[in-house]
């Protein structure tokens, strides 16, 4: 008799075991976000995992793994190697009674420029006996773009560096009232005068007005993402780091002047898919906006190119107009970039040649054309400014 006992208890056992084990997942919601989707170099933003169990059945046990980026830096947590090439695995366990919601939060540190995917995630759960283990994959990313760094960029003599050629005070870039180029939402700071009050009330939100500059200013600047002239010596990552932070420096100093800033690279931008353009052009534009657009680019730039910049650079030629100021930085110089440069400045554009690195050795003057040096102080992390000698 007690034997039977004993066989009846433990089908029960296995039966409740099973039964409760398929039923782990019905009624489970598993969702994760970012406090943000685009944040600045060196900001704290919060990555936070929500679990939902919309049943009576309670889980005792779950089980939550998540490739995370390796770049992103988690100030709460521990993520785990990985197999996978810059990725790691952030596990957490949870335990969910019935009809309860759980949010557990992670702050995380945007120390490194990049498109970065948090996910897939696998779930795992199963009876409180650990008889019977049911997974489940949730494919559903959450994305974060980290823009580049960007820092002051001042001259040799000490004074701020201006796209322009020469120190220019803010107040001398005033706004045309009778120009108007569009409408935004309202941010603190915006001039009251501004305010378009009709848009305000029809959308039920403070809507200004964006007018366009008192003077027509392009800029053109080209950027160079190889850090070699030839493939086979590979990449140099700080060098690289610095010469996107400088383009970043610089556009933003251009659109901050009230330039219209045009910008293309020789690189390509890298997407979930993988199926961008190979190399990088973003029409003349000016505002916050147009700024965020050339930044995320910045941001999400593939690290190397098989395409010349000289190439790029040539293909544009024709479209560029003699009153438009040309960018071109680089972490190095050849050939043929220098006749291409020449040919340019005797065509009559103004040209500043920014040079991130000092590959190619000693660069001459070149006669009309405005040539700096990034002058290197240690890694890019650690500089508090750009200094163009």
């Amino acid at each position: 008799m007690l034997g039977v006992l004993i066989l009846i208890s433990v089908l029960l056992v296995v039966g409740v075991s099973l039964l409760w084990g398929r039923c782990s997942f019905a009624g489970l919601n598993f969702s994760h976000r970012l406090s943000r989707e685009c944040a600045f170099f060196g900001e704290r933003l919060e990555y936070a995992q929500e679990i939902t169990n919309n049943k009576l059945l309670p889980l005792p046990w779950l089980m939550i793994e998540t490739e995370v980026p390796s770049d992103v830096g988690f100030l709460k947590g521990r993520p785990s190697a990985h197999y996978k090439v810059k990725r790691r695995m952030l596990s957490a366990l949870f335990s969910a009674m019935w009809y309860e919601k759980i949010t557990r939060k992670y702050p995380i540190l945007c120390e490194n420029r990049g498109y970065y995917f948090f996910g897939p995630t696998r779930i795992l759960s199963g009876d409180i006996f650990g008889f019977a283990t049911k997974s489940m994959i949730n494919k559903m990313p959450a994305k974060l773009v980290v823009y580049p760094r960007i820092v002051d960029v001042q001259t040799e003599s000490g004074e701020n560096y201006s796209p322009a050629g020469s120190l220019i005070k803010k107040s001398f870039v005033f706004k045309d009232s009778c120009n108007v180029s569009g409408t935004r939402d309202y941010v603190p700071g915006d001039s009251i005068k501004s305010i378009d009050w009709k848009a305000s009330a029809r959308t039920a939100r403070l809507i200004v007005r964006e007018y366009d500059a008192s003077f027509d200013r392009k800029a053109a600047v080209f950027f160079n993402i190889n850090t070699y002239q030839f493939p086979w010596e590979g990449i140099d990552i700080n060098l690289l780091e610095l010469s996107i932070m400088t383009a970043a420096s610089v556009v933003n100093k251009a659109v901050s002047e009230g330039f219209e800033v045009m910008f293309l690279s020789n690189a390509r931008v890298m997407s979930e898919n993988m199926d961008t353009e190979l190399t990088t052009c973003i029409p003349y534009g000016r505002g916050i906006s147009h700024l965020k657009a050339i930044l995320e680019s910045l941001a999400r730039m593939h690290p190397f190119s098989m395409i010349a910049v000289e190439d790029v650079m040539f293909k544009a030629y024709s479209r560029l107009k003699r009153d438009e100021k040309i960018i071109f930085i680089t972490p190095y110089l050849n050939d043929r970039m220098s006749e291409l440069l020449k040919v340019m400045s005797l065509k009559g554009f103004e040209i500043a040649l920014i040079l991130t690195g000092d590959k190619g050795g000693n660069v001459k003057a070149f006669e009309r054309i405005k040539t700096y040096r990034v002058a290197e102080e240690g890694n890019w992390r650690e500089m508090e400014q750009i200094r163009l000698v």
